[in-house]
């Protein structure tokens, strides 16, 4: 085997690992989104509603002091 087919070779093999070794990370990195996804979903869904405003907050910030 001449030395240009084995360097052909090596590199298509090195190629190949780098390949595999990307897809492999990003269906990692693809779970941990979906993960993330999921839980960011039920910590919605288990939150408590929204307190409705009384008459009260709604004069909240309307008298500001500009004097100081």
């Amino acid at each position: 085997m001449s030395s240009v087919n084995s360097n052909f070779g090596m590199e298509s093999l090195g190629l190949v690992m780098t390949k595999r070794a990307n897809e492999s990370q990003g269906r990692m990195a693809l779970s941990v989104l979906e993960g993330a996804a999921q839980t960011a979903q039920s910590v919605k869904a288990n939150a408590p509603a929204p307190k409705a405003p009384t008459a009260i907050d709604a004069n909240k910030g309307t008298i500001i002091d500009t004097t100081a």
